[in-house]
């Protein structure tokens, strides 16, 4: 049934997206940061213009549920299509929304307290929530086993030790999303436990590539076995896999091992690229057609309104002299309007 209600969706969409403009098309793989509130009209135009796909509302300006309300009513009235209203809420120290919204803690805390059915019990009410305050993307659950004991970074936002342990409880916060319509980010693949240096600020190295095969990899695989229908790729550079790019950037593991080895069919985001571990060797511009071009479907940059424009605007040059390119933009239009 539902291979026969993508097909009907893939026949219905298609000739809306061939007529779609460069920027357009790429602005339907952007996921923007908010970080002012209200939000300022010259961003509502910017976001209808672009047809931005969605965007990640930032702790700085909306530790209030109340305030993200009412920036999402805003951001609906201003433009005519279907938007991601994504948010950073594991529980814990990554919990953006901090009033009038359930205090969830972090996962180690979930995991050695509560049993399976009552994590399960709490992540409905978080997920009940988000969705009432009309957030529809959480950027949770973390499948990162903690197995380095200098990974602060991680730290208590893993569910623990082991890869049975994880899936076990970010199995809870997948299944209660879903129930309750949200849709379920897993995070990050490959794996981000076995490393200690922050992404945020530089690039992490994983070099141990049977620790990454036997061990980091379960708690995806498992994940994707039952249906997870998001993933968020790492910025991490794995030698063994691909010595150049990064997790986000490379094809070798976003396309070879995700979709095809893992045959993940659902969506596929980058983590932040404009993050240390990116920003300090690419240029905006280039690590956004560098991570479209492994086969991320929506990338996340959090940047400033003049460097949004002239990247799409840098980007959108390109497509033109790179049909390949361009249709492989076309295609993703499927998976991502198939999640709104």
């Amino acid at each position: 049934m539902r291979f026969f209600v993508f097909i009907i969706t893939l026949m219905l969409l298609s000739p809306c997206f061939a007529t779609l403009s460069n920027q357009k098309l790429i602005g339907s793989h952007l996921i923007i940061g908010i970080n002012h509130y209200p939000v300022h009209p010259t961003w509502l135009k910017f976001i209808k213009e672009n047809t931005i796909s969605g965007v990640i509302f930032l702790s700085d300006a909306y530790k209030n549920a109340k305030d993200v309300k009412e920036a999402i009513d805003t951001i609906k009235k201003n433009t005519n299509h279907p938007m991601y209203f994504c948010i950073d809420q594991e529980g814990g120290r990554v919990s953006r929304i901090k009033e009038n919204m359930i205090e969830v803690p972090p996962a180690s805390h979930v995991a050695t307290t509560l049993t399976p059915s009552e994590a399960f019990d709490l992540y409905q009410k978080q997920a009940n929530n988000l969705v009432n305050i009309g957030i529809n993307v959480n950027f949770s659950p973390v499948l990162d086993i903690l197995n380095h004991e200098d990974n602060n970074v991680i730290g208590s936002r893993s569910f623990g030790v082991s890869a049975d342990t994880v899936f076990l409880y970010a199995k809870q916060v997948i299944n209660a999303s879903l129930m309750n319509g949200v849709l379920p980010v897993a995070k990050h693949f490959p794996g981000h436990g076995y490393t200690y240096v922050d992404s945020h600020f530089e690039m992490p190295v994983h070099n141990n590539l049977f620790q990454l095969l036997n061990n980091d990899l379960i708690p995806f695989k498992k994940s994707i076995a039952i249906g997870v229908p998001a993933i968020m790729v790492a910025h991490i550079l794995y030698p063994d896999l691909d010595n150049t790019h990064p997790a986000s950037l490379s094809k070798t593991i976003v396309t070879d091992l995700l979709k095809k080895n893992l045959t993940f069919k659902g969506l596929v985001f980058s983590d932040d690229l404009a993050m240390g571990a990116i920003k300090k060797k690419y240029r905006i511009d280039k690590a956004l057609r560098q991570t479209l071009k492994a086969g991320v479907h929506q990338a996340i940059i959090i940047e400033t309104l003049p460097i949004l424009k002239n990247m799409i605007q840098s980007v959108s040059k390109t497509l033109d002299s790179d049909t390949p390119f361009k249709d492989s933009l076309k295609e993703n239009m499927i998976t991502i309007q198939a999640y709104k």
